[in-house]
C-alpha cells in the first residue's frame, strides 16, 4: 500500500497525490495533508474517483487558512498562528544576527479545528456489539 505522496503544498499537486493514494484496491481510510491547499486537492481527487468524504475517507489539513471553509464538506485542519510564526522567526533571525548565538526552539499554540471531513468512529451504545469481558455481554 502507498503510504505517502507529495502534494507539494499546492492544490493541483494535492489532486495528483490524492489520486495516487486513493486509486488503489487497498486505499487508506484517512489522509493527513501537509497544508489545506493539498487537502483540498485530495478532496477533489475523492470527488473525481467517487469516494465519499468523510464516510469512505477522512481528510485533515494543516494551517486553517481560508481554503478550509471554502470547500465542501468544510475541512478539518490544524490551526497554526501564521502571523505569530512569522514574527517569531524574524525575531530569532535578528537575535542571531545581533550576537551570533544559537537560536532557541519556540513552541507556538496550535489546535485541531474539527469540521466535517473526519468520520466519527465512536459507535453508538445502541448498536455496539458486546465485547468479551463487558459487564452487559
Amino acid at each position: 500500500m502507498i503510504t505517502e505522496a507529495n502534494g507539494n503544498f499546492e492544490f493541483e499537486a494535492g489532486i495528483a497525490a490524492g489520486r495516487q493514494l486513493l486509486d488503489v484496491a487497498d486505499r487508506p481510510t484517512a489522509i493527513f495533508a501537509t497544508n489545506d491547499d493539498s487537502a483540498a486537492g485530495v478532496m477533489t481527487a475523492c470527488t473525481q474517483l467517487g469516494i465519499a468524504v468523510p464516510d469512505a475517507v477522512s481528510i485533515c489539513g494543516f494551517d486553517d487558512n481560508f481554503v478550509a471553509k471554502r470547500v465542501w464538506p468544510y475541512l478539518t485542519t490544524v490551526y497554526q498562528p501564521i502571523a505569530e510564526l512569522a514574527r517569531q522567526a524574524a525575531n530569532l533571525l535578528l537575535d542571531r544576527r545581533a550576537d551570533n548565538r544559537e537560536t532557541a526552539n519556540v513552541l507556538l499554540a496550535h489546535r485541531m479545528v474539527e469540521r466535517d471531513t473526519i468520520r466519527d468512529l465512536r459507535v453508538s451504545e445502541k448498536v455496539r456489539r458486546p465485547v468479551k469481558g463487558d459487564d452487559d455481554a
